[in-house]
């Protein structure tokens, strides 16, 4: 079976398992994000995980949970303007002007 093949089986198996596509370069992306946010203090575990030389390579082109985790962590801070203001947006009530 070649590499090709193989990437085609997961993707189809995965399809007809759950329901999503996933493929082998999506699986290295899940655990380079992963890594990245449980690491600790291993900042180059990723770029270990993918046999990446350059840690620069990772971090450009896999790791997509440093801004996602950023991101999460500023909406649920407390003392986060954005999200005092974003949650005063949703669930402030609606002014009788905004039903009419």
């Amino acid at each position: 079976m070649t590499t090709k093949n193989l990437g085609t089986l997961i993707s189809k198996l995965t399809h007809e398992t759950i329901g999503i596509d996933v493929s082998p370069h999506l699986f290295r992306t899940a655990g380079a994000s992963t890594a990245a946010v449980y690491g600790g203090n291993n900042p180059h575990l990723a770029s270990a995980l993918l046999n990446h030389r350059d840690p620069h390579v990772t971090e450009e082109h896999y790791n997509r949970a440093t801004s996602s985790a950023r991101a999460t962590n500023m909406l649920s801070s407390p003392n986060s303007t954005v999200s005092t203001n974003l949650a005063t947006e949703i669930y402030a009530p609606c002014s009788e002007e905004s039903r009419a």
